[in-house]
């Protein structure tokens, strides 16, 4: 996003971007096409790990999630795709537009998120048909087919995926910091050595793949290293 938005500087200050289009209108392929029948199922509703995947490599293993179930008493009363907006509109939108305006400002770039306008919320939400005949986001797409061609409008959703799962096993790239956990201060401290080395070795044979795990690991290590003990 950083390079995007340093390359658009040539061009233009301002960028209008299609942030909280997928949490208003339910866009992500993660959704659900069916009611989301208990609370239970709406906490998780946006998660990249399984609970009891991350419940395996902590120490603490205390899992309260308050803010969280709070959150979802909040929304309680509202249907289920509706429900559903508003707890990622609470929980997911706020990191996702954090990192595209740290990414933007970096570039001396401005972001601006017209699908986040109180009228293109307020319609999102008196929208039925959020997931309908066009899967995601249905009402955009029935007003973009008016003006852009039909294979445009409808193609397969494409995020800005990376190859963190290469990346990982790459000796010229993250694979020196992934070794790394096996002797940070951190894990031995916070979290069980024995499933993450695990985790690692899975991965590294191709037995399974950990990126996400792992990736996080080595983002929150990395963190502490240079904040927390830069005298390592």
């Amino acid at each position: 996003m950083y390079l995007l938005a340093k390359y658009a500087r040539q061009y233009t200050k301002v960028l209008i971007t299609g942030e909280g289009a997928d949490e208003v209108y339910l866009g992500y392929r993660r959704y659900p096409k069916k009611d989301i029948i208990c609370d239970e199922e709406l906490l998780y509703s946006n998660v990249f790990s399984s609970p009891d995947t991350v419940l395996s490599i902590l120490k603490n293993k205390t899992q309260s999630l308050s803010e969280r179930k709070l959150l979802v008493q909040k929304v309680s009363d509202l249907d289920w795709q509706d429900k559903l907006s508003h707890y990622n509109m609470l929980t997911y939108l706020p990191h996702v537009l954090l990192r595209q305006d740290k990414a933007g400002m970096a570039a001396n770039v401005e972001n601006r998120v017209p699908f986040l306008a109180n009228s293109m919320v307020q319609a999102g939400y008196n929208s039925s048909l959020k997931i309908g005949e066009f899967e995601g986001k249905t009402p955009l797409k029935r007003v973009a087919l008016k003006y852009f061609p039909r294979d445009f409008v409808l193609r397969k959703k494409c995020g800005f995926g990376l190859p963190i799962s290469d990346w990982l096993k790459d000796e010229n790239c993250l694979l020196p910091h992934l070794n790394a956990l096996k002797r940070s201060q951190l894990i031995s401290e916070h979290f069980n050595e024995e499933n993450i080395n695990k985790m690692i070795s899975e991965h590294l044979d191709g037995a399974n793949d950990h990126s996400i795990m792992l990736f996080s690991l080595v983002g929150l290590d990395t963190w502490h290293r240079i904040f927390c003990s830069p005298n390592e």
